[in-house]
């Protein structure tokens, strides 16, 4: 089964006509004919969608969307209302409803409307649960409610008609609109600024030789990253269910006939850009969790939990191309001192300039972590022992060469670094009586790179041991 459809009509003829409909997709159909008795079906049965008449014996279209926001949260709900009626499918979609159609329903269209919505679903509970933990673990506050007039984008075959089209919608539109061709759009690319919102006319009503827009225009926006988060809504002759239903299928996230209520449009055009800002927000909230779990929130480089799967990735790199490398522990000198005389404040300015002058001496294919308190690790691709050692010998020169300005302190504080340093050569790599698995030798270059960091504490510090991976 492709998943539990709820279908919540009072009269019997709609619920068996809907569901001979909905189960000709292969979909579960459960079916409840009021309000009273819809949230224990719901409970027991766990739909992925609800389709409701706009009107019941026990309440209309708010008590709907009310019952479905109390008993069914996230779960996308559909309004079908009576035959032509543009008022109802404007208040279910106010109300909070994801959808409304009107009679007659054709099977493509329909069937095409709720493969979208369950797919948006879908994709909204991958970034939910992530959403809460986020939230919970303060990785960052919630987004103001303020939001600025969308960038729409209003697309058909020809200047004219897109012209035309804008000026239809923009007694009722709230948002900048701006017109293109298809080719003007294709062709605009990266040097104009992202739309949150794309309108394209799919109908024929075009000047004579200008021709409609091509469906293939959809995926094309979904592969590229400006347009791929982007609410699409596409436009079609009326009573093209086969055209509304190639669109859905191919990336639109809603259809309407073009000679449709200019009202109703701007209204599904603002819903859209609801769910599409709430599914940014969420992608936004995981991606900064990500970036949280991995990096080190004072220096912003990255920490433990990235550094040595890191290194494990390099070791297995090394084994399979035979090309050296070098790992580096480095500890910030007397830092205890650090802290006893200035404070901790200060001790966390020292290990934040610690970290960018470390920074501005590696190259982007090198790795620098935050291990420990004041201890950096390094992994440097591609480098010999001699190499090895006159970067760790640089980057002790930047860390020393001048006093740390911190606060204003006067005079500035002194402060040096000491660098273990673990060189794996080729030798080692290609030997087939040698080869360990990576995780192993991680292990081992951590140890390797501890005892040389020790090496050159316990020599006076302020200096670079290299060791050879035994």
């Amino acid at each position: 089964m492709q998943g539990t459809i709820l279908i919540l009509e009072a009269t019997a003829t709609n619920r068996i006509m809907l569901k001979v409909q909905l189960s000709a997709g292969y979909y579960k159909v459960v079916q409840s004919e009021c309000l009273s008795g819809a949230s224990e079906v719901i409970a027991r049965t766990q739909p992925d969608l609800i389709v409701a008449g706009a009107s019941l014996r026990d309440g209309g279209i708010a008590d709907i969307c009310a019952m479905r926001d109390a008993a069914a949260p996230g779960v996308p709900l559909m309004i079908i209302t009576r035959e032509n009626d543009s008022g109802a499918r404007q208040a279910a979609l106010r109300a909070g409803a994801e959808d409304a159609m009107s009679p007659p329903l054709q099977d493509l269209s329909l069937l095409a409307r709720i493969r979208r919505l369950i797919r948006d679903r879908n994709q909204t509970e991958d970034l939910r649960p992530r959403d809460s933990m986020h939230r919970g673990m303060g990785f960052y506050e919630p987004s103001s409610e303020f939001t600025r007039p969308a960038r729409v984008a209003v697309v058909a075959g020809s200047d004219t008609a897109a012209r035309a089209l804008s000026r239809r919608l923009e007694p009722t539109a709230r948002h900048m609109l701006r017109c293109f061709t298809p080719d003007q759009l294709r062709q605009s690319g990266a040097e104009q600024p992202s739309y949150d919102a794309i309108l394209i006319d799919f109908s024929d009503q075009h000047p004579i030789g200008s021709g409609p827009a091509d469906l293939r225009l959809l995926p094309e926006l979904r592969s590229r990253a400006a347009t791929r988060h982007a609410a699409v809504i596409a436009l079609t002759a009326p009573a093209s269910p086969e055209v509304e239903a190639e669109a859905l299928d191919l990336g639109a996230d809603d259809v309407a006939a073009i000679d449709c209520d200019m009202s109703e449009l701007n209204l599904r055009l603002d819903r859209r850009l609801d769910l599409t800002r709430r599914s940014n927000r969420l992608r936004a909230a995981l991606q900064k969790g990500l970036r949280a779990a991995v990096r080190d929130p004072l220096t912003g480089l990255y920490n433990r939990r990235f550094a040595l799967p890191h290194l494990a990735c390099a070791a297995r790199h090394a084994q399979d191309t035979g090309k050296p490398f070098a790992v580096m522990l480095a500890d910030i000198d007397h830092f205890k001192a650090v802290n006893d005389r200035y404070g901790h404040p200060t001790g966390d300015q020292v290990i934040r300039e610690t970290a960018s002058r470390l920074l501005s001496g590696l190259s982007e294919e090198d790795m620098l972590a935050r291990v420990g308190g004041e201890e950096f690790l390094i992994v440097l691709q591609n480098a010999n022992a001699k190499a090895a050692r006159s970067i760790a010998q640089s980057l002790r020169a930047r860390v020393n060469g001048q006093a740390f300005d911190v606060d204003g302190k006067n005079p500035p504080i002194p402060i040096s670094i000491s660098i273990g340093v673990v060189t794996v050569p080729t030798a080692i790599l290609d030997h087939p009586t040698i080869r360990e698995p990576a995780e192993e030798m991680t292990q081992a270059l951590i140890t390797a790179a501890d005892r040389a960091l020790y090496s050159a504490k316990k020599t006076g510090r302020n200096r670079v041991s290299v060791v050879m991976a035994a």
